[in-house]
């Protein structure tokens, strides 16, 4: 049977009488090597600060979207925003 930490602690409570904090098994099972910390991933996704001045950083996308709702070709709209303001200078659709 496979057990989780806290697990333990309560199965040596309850089978064994040993009073014993989650923290402390923990520290003794990496002691001997029973035990081993989990590998942190990166994260997915990271947020940043803002670029401090307009016009230092554009960010563009493309919207592939339905725009006229099946009556015409479809095109796609493309945008840039300013990081640093949110403004848009410019927008445009395109087929």
């Amino acid at each position: 049977m496979a057990l989780n930490i806290s697990h333990f602690t309560d199965m040596l409570e309850e089978r064994e009488g040993i009073f014993i904090s989650r923290e402390t098994v923990r520290d003794i099972l990496l002691q001997k090597g029973s035990y081993r910390k989990k590998k942190k991933y990166p994260k997915h996704r990271s947020w940043r600060e803002p670029m401090p001045e307009e016009g230092m950083m554009l960010q563009f996308d493309t919207s592939d979207h339905d725009w006229l709702q099946g009556r015409g070709p479809k095109i796609k709209l493309i945008g840039g925003i300013d990081d640093a303001t949110k403004d848009v200078p410019h927008a445009k659709f395109a087929l």
